[in-house]
């Protein structure tokens, strides 16, 4: 099955190796959540149980 995104009008978003943050206006405080997401994106999945890292949409 396909991934399907459903991204409203006017939204758009930064997409790395592991995160997707999706925003409207705040790129500046979008930037920040992504790049604090991507470098800490191996912590973030094994906080919740897994091993490898995960793919995260914000």
């Amino acid at each position: 099955m396909k991934n399907v995104e459903f991204i409203e009008p006017g939204m758009r978003k930064l997409e790395g190796k592991f995160i997707t943050v999706f925003y409207e206006k705040e790129e500046d405080a979008a930037k920040d959540v992504f790049n604090l997401a991507e470098k800490e994106n191996v912590l973030i999945s094994k906080t919740f149980g897994f091993d490898e890292p995960l793919n995260i949409e914000i």
